[in-house]
C-alpha cells in the first residue's frame, strides 16, 4: 500500500531497517562529539599556538598531564600569593610570633588602646591591645626579659608564678588572643572585657616573690 505521496505506509522488514539506517544518518540524529573529546582538541589548539607547531599526534593523557601541570603550577603561586598572614592553627600559638608587635609602645599607651577599643565596640581590637599591655606591663616590672619572639601561651606560662591568683586568667587571655590574631575568629565583649580587666587587676597586683630563680627581678 502506497501513501498519497510517500512510500508504502506498511514497508516489509527490509525496507523499514533501510529507512531506519537513513534517518539516523541524518545530521540531527548525529553522535555529537563529546565534551571531554572538545576540550582535548581546544587544549591542543592552545598548546599548538603557544609552540608554534603541529601536536595532532599527542597523546590524549599527554595533553590532560601537562594540563593538569600547568593548573597545578598556578594553583601553587596563586596560594603563595593570597597566604594570609595570619595564618596557622586555632590553639597553643607556640608556632607564631611575638606578641608585642615591635611598635614600641609602653604598657599604659596599649591600655589607652585597649580602653578606647572596648568604649567603641571593637572586641578583636580590645583583646589584642590589652593583652599587649599585659606583655608590655610584665617587661617593664622586670617581670619578664625583653623577648620580641614570645607568644601569647609562653607569656601567660611565664607570668603565671608571679602571679598565681591570675595564672588562669593569664592563659585564658593568652588564648583569646591567639583566636583573634591567629585564628581569626572574632571576639565578643565578654572576651574583650576579661582582657582588659585581667590586664588590669595584674597592673594593681605585686608580683610574688617565690616565682623560679632566674625568671626575672621582679619589683
Amino acid at each position: 500500500m502506497l501513501g498519497a505521496d510517500g512510500p508504502p505506509l506498511d514497508p516489509s522488514s527490509d525496507e523499514a531497517h533501510r529507512w531506519v539506517v537513513s534517518e539516523l544518518a541524518k545530521h540531527e540524529y548525529a553522535v555529537h562529539e563529546s565534551l571531554w573529546d572538545r576540550f582535548v582538541a581546544w587544549l591542543r589548539d592552545r598548546l599548538d599556538d603557544a609552540s608554534g607547531t603541529s601536536l595532532g599526534g599527542v597523546p590524549t593523557w599527554l595533553a590532560v598531564l601537562v594540563l593538569v601541570l600547568v593548573l597545578g603550577a598556578i594553583a601553587y603561586a596563586v596560594l603563595r600569593t593570597v597566604r594570609p598572614e595570619r595564618g596557622g592553627s586555632r590553639g597553643s600559638g607556640r608556632d607564631h610570633g611575638g606578641v608585642l608587635d615591635g611598635s614600641g609602645l609602653s604598657a599604659t599607651e596599649y591600655r589607652a588602646l585597649a580602653t578606647s577599643a572596648l568604649g567603641a565596640g571593637r572586641w578583636d581590637d580590645a583583646v589584642l591591645a590589652g593583652f599587649r599591655a599585659v606583655a608590655a606591663g610584665a617587661v617593664e616590672r622586670t617581670v619578664l626579659s625583653p623577648s620580641p619572639g614570645r607568644t601569647a601561651d609562653e607569656t601567660a606560662a611565664e607570668m603565671g608564678p608571679f602571679f598565681p591568683t591570675e595564672s588562669d586568667a593569664l592563659l585564658r587571655c593568652a588564648r583569646a588572643f591567639d583566636a583573634v590574631r591567629y585564628g581569626r575568629l572574632p571576639a565578643d565583649e565578654a572576651t574583650a572585657r576579661d582582657v582588659v580587666g585581667t590586664d588590669a587587676r595584674v597592673a594593681a597586683t605585686r608580683p610574688s616573690f617565690e616565682a623560679p630563680a632566674g625568671a626575672g627581678s621582679a619589683r
